[in-house]
């Protein structure tokens, strides 16, 4: 036994430590890490024909910018299926022009309508080259709405790459596919892959799937709708959707 009066006996304690020569550069080069809040984000959902393919109809998005911890949109539009029949554009070009956007004050107000092929190129590229987060609830099928095809991955049990931007008629090489990797029945790892490395484009992409979100916080899997309800926000409008373009069907979008 040990006694007051008794000194203790010093005892040695190892550190585990990484170290680095003094000014040399890391392998691979130093790279920044991305802020731990985008400083934009790109919100989108998509509508779909309610047959076995369920293709994209349109979709809705909107483009926020962080202010004061908040994100506040900046811009909103809607976007239709390449393809779609003239009617059904006729239809949503009535609509998005006698609605206002939701937009911080000193934002263009009126709702931008374009093809997918026009919101690919545009303002999906943008966000991505600008480093915005990509939001969606159940992220793995509305991202996968706006691919043009898709291939197996070439490693072993890695996912599926998504097309969404070719090149008369092939995959465009400067530009990166969409990797998709199922982690269970209920999320997946996404990120960016291939293109032109020489590209501005140098990172994975930042992408948020809203219902993992929110079964990671409270450990429980709902609807958008119950998600919603259990934060106290506004619920969406109660529909079922048809799989046409109709103003109700824009209205629920």
């Amino acid at each position: 036994m040990t006694t007051l009066n008794q000194r203790p006996e010093p005892t040695p304690i190892f550190v585990r430590v990484h170290s680095r020569v003094r000014n040399k550069k890391p392998w691979g080069g130093e790279r920044k890490l991305p802020d731990k809040w985008a400083r934009y984000a790109l919100v989108l959902d998509c509508e779909t024909s309610t047959d076995m393919r369920q293709d994209l109809t349109f979709l809705w998005w909107r483009f926020c910018e962080l202010k004061n911890g908040v994100y506040t949109c900046q811009r909103e539009g809607v976007v239709y299926a390449d393809g779609l029949d003239t009617q059904s554009v006729q239809v949503m070009r009535e609509f998005s022009s006698h609605q206002r956007a939701d937009v911080e004050e000193g934002c263009p107000d009126d709702i931008l309508l374009q093809s997918r092929i026009e919101f690919v190129d545009g303002e999906f590229w943008d966000s991505i080259v600008a480093g915005a987060a990509i939001v969606c609830f159940n992220a793995p099928f509305d991202l996968s709405r706006l691919a043009l095809e898709y291939r197996g991955a070439k490693s072993k049990n890695t996912g599926w790459s998504m097309v969404l931007w070719q090149h008369e008629g092939e995959p465009d090489k400067f530009k990166p596919k969409l990797r998709i990797k199922p982690k269970d029945s209920r999320s997946a790892f996404i990120n960016l892959a291939g293109g032109d490395p020489n590209h501005r484009v140098i990172y994975r992409g930042r992408f948020l799937d809203l219902s993992v979100l929110g079964w990671a916080l409270r450990n429980r899997h709902m609807t958008l709708n119950g998600f919603l309800e259990y934060f106290g926000l506004k619920k969406k409008m109660e529909h079922e959707p048809t799989g046409q373009v109709t103003e109700k069907e824009l209205k629920y979008g």
